[in-house]
């Protein structure tokens, strides 16, 4: 738990510093006074992109408290139960329009209602228990891969339909028919990546740098979009797209240079093992996730 603080929590809070200072310095507001409240807002209600990490340390948690009993209860009866739970949850702040007797009920409507672990809940029970039983869960996906393919073409045409038939007219991530969608992608995904004999080297470079890229990413696209502005968004969307990334990646290693440097960007990953036995490296990543 230790590591994790150090190499997660810390950078979490290093980088709430650095993104206040970033976001009042663009806006034309940067104050001592408006330092400290927008350092305190990133920290105590994650208000910056990183709010996903205290996210993560909510599963933490919950996992240590109740793993024995996970382990114990089924997924036919858990996953359901936490798509439910997660339904309702999104469903209330997707479909009740703010209460303002409730104090700053415009502010947890837009952004704070992201971060309880609620509104991600049917995605751990569904990691959890699919990584648990993995081999599986890979055969559930070779028997059904015919009707799954088709999934995520279906989910998102949902989508589109609630999005323009103004039932939920906000296009962001955390709508519940996103849920579905998520999944759906997600399996199609595994399935083909499974497939792959040997670990592309840019996916093994991108892996190990991926915190990094997560916390450094805002900065870049934000700055390069806005550079490459008069471009077709054809050519500035992919161009952003890549030197952000590049340029994340190239910042996370020079930082890491400096002892502090993990405090900043976590640390980096290490190599995947490459070996020519298919299953056998499948088998080896699949269990190093499951343990990290």
């Amino acid at each position: 738990m230790w590591k994790r603080v150090r190499y997660i929590l810390v950078p979490y809070i290093t980088m709430a510093v650095v993104y206040a200072f970033y976001s009042l310095i663009r806006s034309g507001e940067l104050t001592p006074a408006a330092l400290i409240v927008k350092t305190l807002r990133n920290i105590v209600v994650a208000d910056y992109i990183a709010y996903f990490i205290i996210v993560i340390f909510q599963f933490y948690v919950l996992h240590m408290i109740f793993t024995k009993y996970l382990q114990k209860t089924s997924p036919k009866l858990m996953i359901p139960l936490c798509l439910m739970v997660n339904l309702i949850y999104l469903g209330f702040f997707n479909f009740v329009p703010p209460l303002h007797f409730i104090p700053s009920a415009e502010y947890i409507w837009t952004r704070l209602y992201w971060v309880p672990f609620p509104g991600w809940l049917f995605y751990f029970s569904v990691a959890y228990y699919c990584g648990r039983n993995h081999v599986v869960f890979k055969e559930f996906l070779n028997r059904n891969i015919k009707w799954l393919i088709f999934s995520p073409i279906v989910t998102f045409l949902v989508i589109l339909f609630l999005r323009f038939g103004e039932l939920l007219p906000e296009a962001n991530s955390k709508r519940v028919d996103i849920l579905f969608y998520t999944i759906s992608v997600i399996f199609v995904m595994f399935y083909f990546t499974s497939k792959i004999k040997q670990i592309p080297w840019i996916i093994d470079l991108v892996s190990r740098y991926s915190f990094g890229i997560y916390l450094l990413h805002l900065m870049f696209v934000q700055n390069f979009s806005e550079m490459f502005d008069g471009l077709n968004p054809l050519i500035n969307i992919p161009l952003t797209f890549v030197i952000s990334i590049s340029a994340s990646i190239l910042l996370t290693y020079l930082l890491h240079k400096l002892k502090i440097g993990g405090y900043f960007v976590g640390k980096i990953g290490t190599k995947f093992t490459r070996t020519q036995e298919a299953g056998k490296q499948s088998e080896t990543w699949a269990e190093t996730q499951i343990k990290v």
